[in-house]
């Protein structure tokens, strides 16, 4: 299975709810009413909004980290330069390897991110309309 395949079974795995459990499951079941509905869905409505709002600054950090880490894997300058007698290429090689997979992991969160931002903000619209 190649990776175009795997990402497209990941994206067919919905991690927040379907419009249909808003509707018939949070909103309809927890309000009772059509009074009821409606204060259910102005608390998942605040809630999404709270949750948005901590995304976009955890969003803000991580491109934050991110030049953090771009600059130091850019700008990596082995150990021991005024004494190239006791350097190592071999740990110089592996530091920067290291701070190559740091860069590389870091970055594979930020789909997880955008994933959680996207679904939160359809669940913000579906309950606020």
């Amino acid at each position: 299975m190649d990776l175009a395949r795997l990402q497209e079974i990941f994206g067919l795995h919905l991690k927040y709810h379907s419009n249909i459990q808003i509707d018939s499951f949070i909103v309809r079941k927890n309000g009772g009413t059509d009074y009821g509905d409606l204060k259910q869905a102005i608390r998942e409505t605040r809630k999404r909004w709270s949750s948005l709002k901590r995304l976009y600054i955890e969003l803000e950090r991580w491109k934050i980290e991110d030049a953090r880490l771009q600059r130091a894997y850019d700008d990596f300058v082995p150990e021991n330069l005024d004494d190239p007698s006791s350097r190592d290429p071999q740990k110089d090689m592996e530091d920067r390897e290291l701070a190559r997979l740091g860069l590389l992991e870091h970055r594979m969160g930020r789909e997880e991110l955008d994933d959680q931002i996207a679904d939160t903000k359809r669940e913000f619209c579906r309950f606020a309309a």
